[in-house]
């Protein structure tokens, strides 16, 4: 079961952020995405552009394992700096038990 939730949430440098910062985001997803998918543990469900942020969410039945997948990719960029992540255990109801992880 993919009650699990992961967020990623990235600073624009701005509050609309540059086409260049988007497409270096948008990079850095599929980097992202790539290592979700390979390494089994759930599923990218795509992102989010706010003002002056870029959420990606993924799913799957362990949070734990989602994070340790991706950590590699983020710890490895520049866009990461000033962001965080969330990592939610359990379902969405359960909203509180979630830990975050400044980058």
């Amino acid at each position: 079961m993919a009650d699990h939730c992961v967020r990623v949430i990235l600073k624009f440098s701005d509050k609309a952020g540059t086409g260049e910062m988007v497409d270096a985001l948008f990079d850095l997803e599929e980097k992202v995405m790539a290592a979700v998918e390979g390494h089994n543990n759930g599923a990218y469900d795509g992102n989010d552009i706010g003002i002056g942020e870029f959420t990606m969410y993924m799913y799957g039945p362990d949070a734990d394992r989602l994070f340790d997948a991706i950590w590699p990719v983020l710890q490895a960029s520049v866009l990461t700096k000033g962001g965080y992540v969330l990592k939610r255990y359990g379902p969405v109801e359960e909203d509180d038990k979630s830990i975050r992880v400044e980058l």
